[in-house]
């Protein structure tokens, strides 16, 4: 498999029809079309990554809340006396659950994304220009947008990874606390 992957990748050259396969049709489609067409596309996904991000920030944040409380009142209505090792490691699942309200907070403040043109200067210049012309205009303010939203969207990326990464360190540490009190005696 990466013997074919690696011969792909180093066969292939940008710009040229892969081999058997015939050069794509144009369709009739113009370049300000095409172009139109990507970076709307382009921008579309990027508000589809906005609201996935969101919903990761949520999903870590509801997980590693109910985890945490779970475990504390399990280990609080347990006949067991917890271990001082179990302690410690719900004191550092306790860390990471702070980390993870943090990251978490900071991701969500992180909220809007551009969207160019203005609906309103679309209106102004459609009534003086018409055609591929005000195509490429628009395209061109969908370009500003990715490029702007680019840094938001990394932004916003790193602290739902870190607020990601904050959990799973909750998860081991509740889970190394929960193996401690049922193994020692």
């Amino acid at each position: 498999m990466i013997r074919w992957l690696t011969r792909k990748s180093t066969t292939h050259q940008p710009g040229k029809p892969e081999p058997g396969t015939s050069p794509p049709a144009n369709n009739g489609i113009s370049s300000e079309e095409m172009y139109y067409a990507t970076a709307r596309h382009f921008l579309d996904i990027q508000l589809a990554t906005m609201d996935v991000l969101d919903t990761k920030t949520w999903q870590s944040f509801s997980v590693g809340s109910t985890v945490l409380t779970v475990t504390f009142a399990l280990l609080n209505i347990s006949v067991r006396e917890v271990p001082v090792i179990a302690l410690w490691a719900l004191g550092i699942a306790l860390f990471f659950y702070i980390t993870l309200l943090v990251c978490s907070f900071l991701a969500s403040l992180i909220r809007g994304l551009e969207f160019r043109p203005n609906i309103a200067t679309v209106k102004e210049h459609s009534e003086r220009i018409t055609g591929p012309f005000l195509q490429q205009w628009v395209s061109n303010e969908h370009l500003a947008s990715i490029e702007e939203n680019r840094g938001v969207l990394v932004r916003k990326a790193r602290w739902v990874g870190a607020a990601q990464l904050a959990l799973h360190f909750e998860a081991a540490s509740l889970a190394t606390a929960a193996i401690v009190t049922l193994i020692v005696p």
